[in-house]
Parts: structure tokens; C-alpha cells; sequence
């Protein structure tokens, strides 16, 4: 790891060691990052999940847990789950029951397009898991074992002004729990939108929170911001919300009828309303920026990457649906082209690599370093990643992780004060 201390005082030169790992469970997600610096340490997860042999993700957890403990800590300063698909949440919970947990970041998006998400994933109406997608937070925080203190909802994204500005620090206040450290949060009032009366109302537990919009997770020389994309999806009008309000609260309370003729009705509902093809209208994902604020400069690297230099910032979209110039262009100017994207060098390539979520020259305007692939090529339910996707990235440091290979890379950063 190398000599971190260097010197005393308020954040004065100082060096940081960043190690992020991508872990072998198949077609899934399940990816790790640590951050060592003077003042402390942050640990952060990014979705939990396969759809692969569970023996893949049961291996990753128990090693993610054996390194973790090694170091001196099991704890997580915060995980993402970056949305609802069995890929990305089938090890949360146990991720939960292991780990002490700071803060879980969960894109906000409203209950009844969480139910349809539930019929189209085949998960019934009177399985445990369904009372994920009714209330998300309040399962968590009861799952047997979790000490999870915080549960965020990321609202979606807006478009009303530029997120071009990535320096200066929030002036929220650390959390009231006074063991945050460094690490700031920027907390916001819940949304307000016309979906509000069908949003399952949450437990007045001071532990469910908000970030707030274009909020971010900041250290004095790092940030990690959000972006939840769930505005790109069809707009809902006062008739459909009409008709869907019965049915989901039929759901909520399952006395009141039968809730397996609830759901199959809701998803009839929404077929009706925006048609049968489900491949995008439910591509909804957290994604997660992380990188370096003022100058923070790459000292060394493992494996050695000559062309990281001073693009050493990490994306992950999980299943983002970049799948045209608008959406992407969408993204970018959100995070800020000449900003934080003129920082990235580290892509996890969304949706497993999967056309649908992809158009040609994706790999061009992000320019990746390294672009990382987490499918399982032989799986052949998905044949991930499609041919074009690994072509458009395969001069962009394509790495491919399955249930085999792994990929870490460890960075030494060199943090001057300004």
C-alpha cells in the first residue's frame, strides 16, 4: 500500500490508495471499491447480484468478506443498488446480514413501476422477496442481522441546469451519529410528483432519507455522485394512476383481495398502456461517478496503466440505457463533459454489454481506459456482451469478468492541496 502518512493539519499534500474490485459471479454485478487516505478509510459496493450458479456470488461474498476482514473492518460506509433485477439484488441481502452498513443508496421510483418490475422478473405476489419491491427501505432495515443506519433514495435526475461544476464541498452537515469522518452528504426532501398518492407511503423512521437533487457523497479531495436515470421513462397520466392506485393498494394490504390477480392486472395495465415490449420501458439504473476533485494526480498503478495518467475516474451504470446520442448526451452533461467525464477512465460497460442498451460510438465519447465487461459469455440465454458492443469498446481496454476472472486494480494517488 505504501507510506500514506505524509504530513499533519487540515488536509494538507497528502497521498491516497484506491483499490477497486470486480468480482467473478457470472452474468451479474458485484463490485467493491476501498479508498485509504490520511485522515481514514471509505468502502463502498456497487450491486450485489447473478443470475448465474449461486456457488459464483456465494465465493465472491465469502472472499469480498475475508479481505475485508483482513484489513481490519467488515463494515461499508455505503452500498448501491443500482435497481430491481434478480442479477443485480440476489446477494443483497445477504450482503446486509454480514456487513455492518452505513448508508444503502436506492434509485427512487414509484411503487406501482416497482411492481410491474416484480410481474416481469416472475417474482409472485406472496414470495418474501416481494415485500422488497412494495417497500424497499423497510425490508432492508428488517432483514435478520443487517445493521444498515441509513437507507437514501436518489431522486431522478434533472435537466434543469448543467452539472459541469465538480469542485467545492457541500455545506451539508455530517450526520447526526457524529461517525462519518470526512465523508459529507448532500440530503434533500423527498420528490414531488403526480405518482406521489401511489407511492408506498414510508415508515416514519428517521433512518429513510433523501438525497437531494444532483446530490453527491464528498470527501475534501474525492466525490461520489449518483444519477438516477428513471426520468428517461414514459411519463404516466392522471388516468392510468387512476386505474393503477386500486391495484396497488390491493398489493399493499393483500386482505383486501386476491394479490396475484392484483399484479397480473397491474402488468395488463401497463401493457395496455405502453405496449408489450418491456426491453427498455423498465430500464431504469443508479449509476455512480466516483473521482478526484482539485488536483489529485495518479502516482502508480497495479497493473501498470500508462494511459490512466490523470483519467483515473470510475463510472458505473449498472443496466443504464444508453442506447442513443440523446440519452448519453443526457448523461454527460449531467456529470459535465469537461468536468468529471473528461476525468473518467474507468467504465463498467453497461448492461452486461447488451446491444439494447448500447449505440455505436458509445465507447468514442466516454474514451474509456479500461472498459469492464461482468457477463457470462457462455450463458447462452443472453450471449453477453453482444458482438458490437465488445467491438465499438475493444480499442477502449476491453476486460471481460465472468465466473471465472476477476479484475482488480489497485491506484496510488498523490492529493496537493490548492
Amino acid at each position: 500500500m505504501g507510506t500514506l502518512l505524509r504530513s499533519h493539519g487540515l488536509y494538507p499534500d497528502m497521498n491516497a490508495y484506491l483499490e477497486l474490485d470486480w468480482w467473478p459471479v457470472g452474468q451479474g454485478l458485484f463490485s467493491s471499491g476501498l479508498l485509504t487516505y490520511d485522515h481514514g478509510v471509505v468502502r463502498w459496493v456497487y450491486d450485489c447480484g447473478t443470475t448465474s450458479s449461486n456457488r459464483y456470488l456465494e465465493s465472491a461474498l465469502l472472499h469480498y468478506g475475508q479481505e475485508k476482514a483482513d484489513s481490519g473492518s467488515s463494515a461499508i460506509d455505503f452500498a448501491v443498488l443500482s435497481h430491481f433485477d434478480r442479477d443485480h439484488v440476489s446477494g443483497f441481502e445477504r450482503l446486509v446480514s454480514r456487513h455492518p452498513i452505513r448508508m444503502v443508496l436506492l434509485p427512487y421510483i414509484p411503487l406501482w413501476q416497482r411492481l410491474v418490475i416484480a410481474a416481469e422478473e416472475g417474482i409472485a405476489a406472496d414470495e418474501p422477496l416481494f415485500r422488497f419491491f412494495v417497500n424497499p427501505a423497510g425490508y432492508l432495515l428488517a432483514v435478520p442481522g443487517s445493521e444498515i443506519r441509513q437507507v437514501i433514495y436518489v431522486p431522478a435526475g434533472g435537466d434543469d441546469e448543467s452539472g459541469g461544476d465538480d469542485g467545492g464541498l457541500p455545506f451539508t452537515p455530517a450526520p447526526e451519529d457524529g461517525s462519518s469522518g470526512d465523508l459529507k452528504i448532500n440530503y434533500g426532501e423527498p420528490p414531488e410528483d403526480v405518482s406521489m398518492s401511489v407511492v408506498a407511503k414510508s415508515f416514519d423512521d428517521p433512518r429513510v432519507r433523501y438525497l437531494a437533487s444532483r446530490g453527491r457523497l464528498v470527501l475534501p479531495f474525492w466525490e461520489f455522485v449518483p444519477y438516477n436515470d428513471a426520468d428517461l421513462q414514459f411519463r404516466v397520466g392522471a388516468s392510468f394512476l387512476a386505474a393503477a392506485a386500486p391495484l396497488v393498494e390491493r398489493l399493499r394490504n393483500p386482505k383486501r383481495g386476491s394479490p396475484a390477480a392484483a399484479l397480473k392486472k397491474l402488468k395488463a395495465l401497463y401493457d395496455r398502456t405502453f405496449g408489450k415490449s418491456s426491453a427498455r420501458r423498465n430500464q431504469i439504473s443508479l449509476f455512480l461517478y466516483s473521482g478526484p476533485l482539485g488536483q489529485t494526480f495518479l502516482a502508480d498503478a497495479y497493473p501498470h496503466h500508462t494511459g490512466l495518467h490523470r483519467r483515473f475516474a470510475q463510472l458505473s451504470p449498472g443496466d443504464g440505457l444508453l442506447d442513443t446520442p440523446d440519452r448519453l448526451t443526457r448523461m454527460i452533461d449531467f456529470y459535465g463533459s469537461d468536468t468529471r467525464i473528461a476525468k473518467l477512465g474507468i467504465l463498467q460497460v453497461m448492461h452486461h454489454g447488451a446491444a439494447s442498451s448500447w449505440h455505436d460510438g458509445v465507447a468514442e465519447r466516454l474514451c474509456p481506459v479500461s472498459s469492464i465487461f461482468c457477463s457470462e459469455p457462455t450463458d447462452k440465454r443472453y450471449r453477453h456482451p453482444h458482438a458490437d458492443v465488445l467491438r465499438d469498446f475493444w480499442s477502449y481496454g476491453a476486460v471481460q469478468v465472468d465466473s471465472v476472472e476477476r479484475f482488480q486494480t489497485s491506484l496510488w494517488l498523490d492529493i496537493r492541496s490548492q
